[in-house]
């Protein structure tokens, strides 16, 4: 049987750290504003200022704000609850999960398609750098994913109901949400290596959206698994990707020596498919801009 905090003792937390929570939120805040700011809002009003106003800001940028739009709304649509419910109550937990990927592939094939056709404007020259952070961040990103995705995990999307063992978490002593932090080291990579701002707004809500995404499946989580038994299966657990874990030896605890392999294997060999053929699916070779191609 689930418990649930009571709201008394909630309220008397927020009362006896109200200073501390007061500067948290600040924080929070500060960051959230600083990164929507710089990442979206200014680069859209010095478009909308310098190339023509409204009038042209809508033909060359609409289909790439519908596309992006569109992928995100439909994430936020199909994975509410209701929605969720009625889907597979209908077609069953693997028809929708299907669906959500089908759909999803589509959004995002159709965002990616709009973002190489935007307008070119021109932050700043990625440099060979930010190109080799970059790829180690995307990597990272794809480790991370592979080792989280479908395993024992009752507290992010992404993982299975399975029985977890809270005192050996494994993968989840880094972050206890893999695939979502996966999404935005991914996304922060991509920022990163393109200076232009079609890919600077795509990849920096991608990353913002898997931030917020962690956020609310941690809200959701606690809600929904109550708070006494959501702190004791995340009690080793971290909310941030946290790579000083690998060091701990609850890390190594959880998962068996094969799995870490398969996983790492797996996220081996899906980074160098994508990177070879980066070219000819994007038309933008990272081999090219780090001068080791011909």
């Amino acid at each position: 049987m689930f418990t649930k905090v009571p709201l008394k003792q909630s309220l008397n937390f927020l009362k006896q750290n109200k200073e501390r929570m007061f500067w948290a939120w600040m924080a929070y805040q500060a960051i959230k504003g600083t990164i929507t700011l710089t990442v979206i809002w200014i680069p859209l009003f010095l478009v909308w200022k310098n190339h023509g106003g409204l009038k042209q800001l809508v033909p060359d940028w609409g289909h790439f704000m519908l596309a992006n739009f569109l992928f995100f709304a439909g994430h936020i649509v199909l994975l509410q609850r209701g929605a969720r419910r009625w889907l597979t109550t209908r077609i069953g937990h693997s028809g929708f999960w299907s669906l959500f990927t089908v759909i999803s592939a589509c959004l995002f094939g159709w965002s990616v398609y709009e973002a190489l056709h935007a307008p070119r404007v021109v932050l700043w020259a990625p440099q060979v750098w930010q190109v080799i952070i970059a790829l180690i961040l995307i990597f990272a990103g794809v480790w991370i994913a592979a080792l989280g995705c479908k395993i024992a995990n009752p507290l992010s999307a992404f993982g299975r109901d399975d029985a977890f063992d809270p005192e050996q978490p494994g993968i989840l002593a880094i972050t206890r949400h893999p695939v979502l932090w996966g999404i935005w080291l991914w996304g922060v990579g991509h920022v990163l290596a393109n200076g232009e701002l079609p890919f600077v707004i795509f990849f920096g809500a991608q990353a913002l959206f898997a931030f917020f995404g962690i956020r609310i499946i941690d809200w959701r989580k606690k809600k929904q698994l109550g708070g006494e038994r959501w702190h004791e299966l995340a009690q080793h657990t971290s909310f941030l990707f946290n790579p000083f874990a690998l060091f701990f030896p609850r890390f190594r605890l959880g998962q068996s020596s094969s799995y870490w392999l398969k996983r790492t294997g797996i996220a081996v060999a899906i980074f160098l498919f994508v990177l070879i053929l980066h070219p000819v699916l994007i038309g933008i070779s990272p081999l090219m801009q780090l001068g080791w191609a011909p």
